[in-house]
């Protein structure tokens, strides 16, 4: 407690080194945090919100399932090469998982949520840091990354694979901090332009497309995964990609991917006639045999399959008749026939 003076005393030399002394001891206990005002030059960290109460009190609640104070630095943690920050004024340290950051308070001004967590935690140690428990490693360096960028570096385009996935992980450490607004924001809008550069969907591989296409999906950018099938599309006609991806995700989102679903099925089959010069439905078994592919979509190779091989001459001009007993089997050929004649 700061030394206090009656009325009309006049504070001895001693006296006021002495209060100067608890005044810094006081703020060194409370790890000298800066104000508001004391923000980053990032305009991500500026852009601060204000919870309404019944968010404040949610996030309270949940601030109460944090790790407690106390808990000791484990052997194997190591220090990010980026976001450890030697200036003495970053006074707080964050760990993700096996990873210890030391930033600036400063910084969490863009979001509430986070400096409530911070405010119950109390200050913060080497020894008893900040534990972020839902985000990854990639995901909290993406943060940091965000928060401390200038303007330039947010304005810059998508033009690597890594600047697509650090968006990916902004997107998603919001799930745990919500009020990050900015960031919202600005990776839709980043996200948005790099699907419709053409130039840059042209250098993506299939994992990426694989990446991009449930990251569309997952928040509900219907445009946006517009753009990025029809890029992926052209990959496939062009044979820039195998097949194989496309065709797995489609069973994760089949309402969503029917028209790359289309084009994955169909480039399988073209690559395997040209293997085999020509196919007829003798053939069929191969598929069977293709370890690539799971048994659902070996399934529906047969019916694709009827569309690409000319159709034999007895069934141009209608479906197959069998004799009695053979009901299930006409009802089979009639559905067959009319995936091979759509318009008959």
């Amino acid at each position: 407690m700061a030394t206090t003076y009656t009325s009309g005393s006049e504070p001895s030399p001693g006296s006021r080194k002495r209060a100067r002394t608890e005044s810094r001891s006081e703020d060194s206990q409370w790890g000298n945090r800066p104000q508001r005002r004391d923000v980053s030059s990032s305009p991500i960290a500026r852009a601060s919100k204000t919870l309404n109460p019944t968010k404040r009190r949610q996030y309270a609640r949940r601030s109460a399932t944090e790790p407690q104070p106390g808990a000791i630095l484990k052997e194997h943690t190591k220090r990010d090469k980026d976001f450890y920050s030697l200036d003495p004024a970053a006074t707080v340290y964050v760990q993700c998982q096996d990873t210890m950051f030391k930033v600036h308070r400063s910084i969490f001004v863009c979001s509430e949520c986070l400096e409530i967590f911070l405010d119950d935690h109390g200050p913060t140690t080497l020894e008893n840091p900040y534990r972020m428990i839902s985000p990854t490693i990639q995901e909290g360096r993406a943060l940091f990354w965000a928060l401390y960028a200038t303007d330039a570096q947010l304005e810059e385009k998508v033009t690597e694979p890594t600047d697509l996935q650090r968006l990916f992980h902004l997107r998603a450490i919001t799930k745990t901090y919500p009020d990050l607004y900015k960031i919202i924001e600005w990776v839709e809008t980043q996200t948005r332009a790099a699907a419709n550069d053409d130039i840059f969907m042209s250098s993506c591989s299939s994992s990426i497309f694989v990446e991009f296409v449930t990251f569309a999906i997952r928040y509900k950018y219907d445009d946006m995964l517009s753009a990025i099938v029809r890029s992926w599309c052209t990959h496939l006609f062009s044979r820039n990609c195998q097949p194989f991806p496309a065709i797995n995700i489609i069973d994760k989102y089949p309402s969503e991917l029917r028209e790359l679903r289309g084009a994955a099925y169909y480039v399988y089959l073209q690559d395997v006639m040209q293997r085999r010069n020509i196919m007829t439905t003798g053939d069929l078994p191969f598929f069977q045999r293709d370890t690539q592919l799971n048994d659902e979509q070996k399934m529906r190779l047969p019916y694709i399959f009827l569309l690409e091989i000319p159709a034999p001459s007895k069934v141009m001009h209608g479906a197959p008749q069998f004799g009695p007993g053979g009901g299930h089997l006409q009802l089979a050929g009639e559905g067959l026939w009319r995936l091979a004649h759509p318009t008959s």
